[in-house]
């Protein structure tokens, strides 16, 4: 009879790479995923912003018409600069505010649809002049107004 007490006792050299193998699969997916939540998380916060930002611009434009008609002008333009989750330089938001009377003006009021769109170009992708992995880098919103003349 042969004496088998040595054997079964240690990890063979295959065991030991497939183990690596393993874990280093592992730790490159979770570093991977954590990327992506970490990038996915700033552009919300990009885009988050930006609608704060358009729905001021609509309240503003709204809660301030012109005392005659017409009520609004054309286009509006304008900027402002937030510090989005921490930068450490704040980001330029450009919005363009567009006014479209709807139908004829009566004499008890202007019926207008006002649409913002809200752009941003953070430092980072101006110097690389890249959007690749930036996605969208603007967001609309539109409001129906109704503007009585008394």
């Amino acid at each position: 009879m042969v004496n088998r007490t040595n054997r079964g006792k240690g990890l063979t050299l295959s065991e030991i790479l497939v183990s690596i193998v393993l874990l280093t699969l592992l730790l490159v997916t979770t570093l991977v995923l954590f990327t992506q939540l970490l990038t996915n998380t700033t552009k919300s916060g990009f885009v988050n912003t930006a609608s704060v930002y358009a729905d001021q611009v609509l309240e503003e434009a709204i809660a301030n018409p012109a005392s005659s008609p017409p009520a609004f002008p054309g286009l509006l333009t304008g900027e402002a600069k937030f510090s989005v989750q921490g930068e450490e330089a704040p980001t330029k938001f450009v919005y363009r505010l567009e006014a479209t009377e709807l139908g004829s003006p009566s004499s008890a009021g202007e019926r207008w649809l006002l649409e913002v769109e809200v752009q941003w170009w953070t430092d980072q992708v101006q110097e690389s002049h890249s959007r690749s992995g930036y996605g969208n880098l603007s967001t609309k919103q539109s409001r129906l107004v109704y503007v009585k003349w008394y």
